[in-house]
């Protein structure tokens, strides 16, 4: 069956696995599974040899790789147990002053933490995250400026896992030094030179461009979620936005926004059982209803049965989203 069409099925069901329940590393121990399974003419035990066997030949000169990212997950995890990002986050929101030192702080540390760019992305997105939230920085502003830092800065630093890579790949046997190499190639990278140029000019004028220009061009609206024993609390806030024209426009602008990352933010916490949102007040019975239906239309794509039950007479739009797994 190796050399049919039926050896598309290990990977298919893996990728319809990972879509439906969220977990990866389950659904590609099956897939693997399946196709040893399917290799060794449907036989259990020699399913279970080959998938160890191939498993163990696969990993050989990558078991420091392995190694390195299980510390990796362990070193961002003890920063986020321990409460070391939140104490930081809360000192430099009484140092920071404004949107752009927010920024420049980010790509600072961004750029002295060069050893790697995924340990960059973790560590960086960890630390900072809290503080960027404190001033009203997109999530995608953040992205932008942690991946700016990471792979960039790493490739042009000496002293790097990327410097390593680049001065190990070269074939045995070659004339040529392979870090000697490396540094003489730090000028000529345009891409990261540029890259690191390109986003302090970005923090520096307060400007953005293209599809960055859409997310920040947004109400300006904050979500706060506050899962409780009994029940899980979505408030909405408008900030510090009020708007240009009417304030009752920007609050339905505000609402609508907020029911389409309330979708999201739902399915991705996995949050489940009674959930209450207090929406911004709007005195517009019409401008209540969009809403209500603009929440139900963003959360008819939920694979959860999830019911939205209506607007108290409190402004409170009450919903139940059935539990499923454990909320993160």
């Amino acid at each position: 069956m190796s050399e049919t069409i039926w050896s598309l099925l290990p990977p298919v069901v893996t990728i319809i696995l990972a879509l439906a329940t969220k977990e990866v590393y389950m659904s590609l121990a099956i897939g693997i599974f399946m196709g040893a399974f399917m290799f060794t003419g449907f036989s259990v035990l020699g399913a279970i040899d080959t998938m160890f066997k191939i498993m163990s030949d696969k990993v050989g000169g990558n078991v420091y790789i392995l190694v390195f990212l299980v510390l990796l997950g362990i070193m961002v995890a003890a920063i986020q147990k321990s409460g070391a990002s939140q104490a930081y986050g809360d000192y430099a929101a009484r140092t920071i002053k404004g949107k752009k030192s927010a920024l420049f702080v980010t790509m600072v540390l961004g750029i002295l933490i060069f050893i790697d760019d995924y340990f960059n992305c973790l560590t960086v997105g960890t630390v900072m995250r809290p503080v960027t939230d404190r001033f009203k920085i997109t999530r995608a502003k953040l992205a932008y400026i942690i991946d700016a830092t990471a792979a960039p800065v790493c490739i042009i630093a000496p002293v790097s896992s990327w410097a390593a890579a680049v001065t190990s790949s070269l074939p045995e046997g070659s004339e040529i030094d392979g870090f000697a190499l490396f540094l003489s190639t730090i000028p000529l990278n345009l891409y990261a030179w540029l890259t690191v140029i390109f986003m302090l000019v970005l923090i520096w004028s307060g400007k953005d461009f293209s599809r960055m220009a859409g997310f920040e061009k947004k109400s300006g609206g904050t979500l706060v979620i506050d899962p409780c024993e009994a029940m899980t609390v979505i408030d909405v806030n408008t900030a510090k936005h009020t708007g240009k024209k009417e304030l009752e426009q920007t609050i339905l602008q505000t609402n609508l926004e907020a029911c389409v990352e309330i979708a999201r933010q739902v399915r991705l916490r996995n949050l489940g059982g009674i959930i209450l949102i207090d929406m911004i007040d709007m005195e517009r019975e019409e401008h209540r209803q969009q809403v209500i239906d603009a929440l139900k239309a963003a959360l008819a794509a939920d694979r959860v049965k999830t019911v939205v039950h209506g607007m108290t007479s409190l402004g409170l739009i009450e919903m139940t989203r059935k539990r499923s797994r454990v909320p993160l």
